[in-house]
């Protein structure tokens, strides 16, 4: 549904679709940025649970930069 309303207003482009390597590369980009986060918060002696960690991630992986 969503590729066919960006077919409609001319936004979708078959070079869209990311590749296996783009996808490894987006994770590893994640999960290094991740650690950092995680690392600087634990500097300051405050532990980062799961929780906190998976919403750290999932905050991480939007991306703003198309609209």
């Amino acid at each position: 549904a969503a590729q066919k309303r960006l077919e409609a207003t001319n936004q979708y482009h078959n070079d869209h679709k990311a590749t296996v390597d783009d996808l490894i590369t987006r994770y590893n980009y994640l999960q290094k940025q991740l650690a950092e986060e995680v690392s600087d918060i634990e500097a300051h002696d405050h532990h980062v649970s799961a929780l906190e960690k998976s919403v750290l991630h999932w905050i991480n992986s939007l991306q703003f930069d198309h609209y």
